[in-house]
């Protein structure tokens, strides 16, 4: 058992290592382009000299910060940062048109709706019958709405999250590492991913869920380390929560259970064999009993919405199908199907495997086609510096228009969005090449803490599950920004040691 766990751990860390030299490499000579229009057009566009010249340039910046790192406590600092961060959030949240758009929209549209009694959108041709798991939002919404009526206390309750994902990232490097210097970075770096302060401006499931996520990786680490009572209980709960937010995040549940069950070859008891049990019931039964809490309220007896094999077809559709967006990004073929068959899953269901096992023909039979369509598509999510956060708040063409000119600049694609998309692609160069560091150096140990593998295990999820499923980049943010304690991890080591 204990050499399958050996091979479990280096097979994980060998395929990371892998999978961020491929970003990284590809980071540094390519990257998305999303326009300021409603059309979610993305261009690819190659480095020139000027920014290569930067890349070391902004390494070796990113290593002398620490002399001032050193100066200051790691409260000092969180504390510091986020008064920075609250400034910069309550000016975006007050200088944008308080309009939302697309899905955000129809979220807060429902919350209003429920607050008023109105189920309606739960039933046939409503947005909620389409994607119910948009109620973990919706429930969310109609309490900050029953305080203030205004899409403002969206933009607030995001960035008070968003704090709390920093504060628990905090949390969670200090945990896997005692190394003062490796939690400032972690910090400095968790502040310093502007997509996370941008998307205050999106109302969605994402904010939410990925603080959850941060919880329950917080109280997985206490249980692995520190044998915490009841903390696995907190951690699936937490998982659970998170998965009420957003279905997405049953990746992070996964993760979980693989760290548990390599804990588990480590030292067989059936008390670990019981826990592995309850924290999976843990992260999957609070939606399953969410969902039938609305069915009671509602008295709608909806079922699951479109089912998801749909978004996997979808995200094996070529180009020519995205009504002008990239292969394998959303272009309504989940919507479309699922009405043309009178919101019956299994006929959904049946369309969607005939037309997945037509693509896989057609992929089959152009195999150069289907190497640029994967490319292109790992390009376009994992490239996008600024990971779709701008283009996730206002735009002109859907009439939000934003006359402060800073925020102009920055939301119609301005001399202020090109700095931000530089800095950006340096800083997702750095954490991918910083991450594959840490791999590399985790090979050359004889044993490693298995919960350190839990964010490397979340970027592998999402990795493959987007490399198969429809995708956009605004849907990686999360897994991009997990690296983060890796980075700083190796950012204060020398060839595996402390420094």
């Amino acid at each position: 058992m204990k050499s399958f766990h050996s091979f479990c751990y280096k097979s994980i860390t060998i395929l990371g290592l892998s999978l961020l030299l491929i970003l990284a490499v590809s980071s540094i000579f390519i990257y998305g382009h999303l326009d300021s229009s409603s059309q979610e057009r993305m261009v690819f566009y190659k480095n020139g000299m000027v920014f290569f010249i930067l890349i070391p340039v902004f390494f070796f910046a990113l290593w002398k910060f620490r002399d001032l790192l050193k100066k200051v406590t790691p409260g000092k600092l969180f504390l510091i940062c986020s008064l920075i961060y609250i400034i910069a959030g309550l000016y975006l949240t007050f200088r944008v048109p308080d309009t939302i758009r697309s899905d955000p929209y129809m979220i807060y549209k429902y919350a209003k709706k429920f607050l008023d009694a109105d189920y309606e959108g739960l039933t046939g041709g409503y947005y909620l019958r389409f994607f119910p798991y948009q109620l973990g939002m919706v429930t969310f919404e109609m309490g900050l709405l029953s305080i203030w009526n205004s899409t403002r206390i969206l933009f607030i309750a995001n960035l008070i999250l968003i704090l709390g994902i920093n504060f628990l990232q905090w949390r969670i490097t200090e945990l896997l590492s005692k190394n003062k210097l490796v939690i400032n970075y972690s910090i400095a770096l968790s502040f310093g991913f502007v997509p996370m302060l941008f998307y205050i401006l999106f109302t969605y499931g994402t904010i939410p869920g990925h603080f959850f996520l941060c919880l329950g990786y917080y109280f997985l680490i206490k249980h692995i380390k520190n044998h915490s009572p009841l903390s696995f209980i907190f951690c699936g709960l937490s998982l659970g929560i998170a998965v009420i937010f957003k279905p997405n995040y049953l990746i992070a549940a996964v993760a979980c259970a693989i760290i548990i069950f390599m804990d588990l070859l480590k030292r067989f008891s059936k008390g670990k064999l019981v826990i592995l049990v309850i924290v999976i019931v843990l992260s999957i039964a609070p939606n399953k009993a969410f969902l039938q809490m609305w069915r009671n309220i509602s008295g709608v007896d909806f079922d699951g919405g479109a089912p998801y094999v749909l978004n996997v077809t979808m995200g094996l559709q070529p180009e020519e199908m995205g009504k002008g967006r990239l292969g394998g990004w959303y272009n309504g073929y989940n919507y479309d199907t699922f009405e043309l068959n009178n919101y019956d899953i299994e006929a959904s269901k049946k369309v969607a495997f005939e037309d997945m096992k037509n693509l896989a023909e057609h992929w089959k039979n152009n195999s150069a086609a289907a190497r640029k369509f994967f490319i292109d598509k790992i390009h376009s999510t994992w490239n996008d510096p600024l990971f779709q956060s701008l283009w996730s708040g206002p735009l002109e063409d859907s009439d939000q228009v934003v006359t402060d000119k800073l925020l102009h600049s920055l939301f119609t694609g301005g001399h202020v969005a090109m700095v931000f998309e530089k800095y950006m692609n340096l800083v997702m160069i750095s954490i991918y090449l910083l991450a594959a560091a840490w791999c590399f150096m985790n090979l050359t140990k004889k044993s490693g803490d298995d919960s350190e593998l839990f964010y490397l295990l979340l970027f592998l999820g999402g990795f493959i599950f987007h490399l198969i499923s429809e995708t956009k980049s605004q849907y990686v943010y999360m897994y991009a920004y997990s690296l983060i304690p890796y980075a700083a991890i190796t950012l204060c080591s020398k060839f595996g040691r402390k420094s």
